[in-house]
């Protein structure tokens, strides 16, 4: 509850971000930040190579 009124607050004080980073857009944390009025601005993807000896 804390975290999603600040995030209220933040949107109704026209905050320009607030970062936060490993959430999936379908997550609990990216259905909070949606109710409070943000949008993902970028996406990170990792990537993985396997390296052989």
């Amino acid at each position: 509850m804390l975290l999603h009124l600040t995030l209220e607050r933040m949107r109704a004080a026209d905050a320009h971000g607030a970062w936060f980073l490993w959430t999936g857009e379908g997550s609990p944390a990216g259905h909070l930040y949606r109710s409070a009025g943000f949008a993902t601005t970028r996406r990170f993807q990792v990537l993985r190579r396997e390296v052989r000896p």
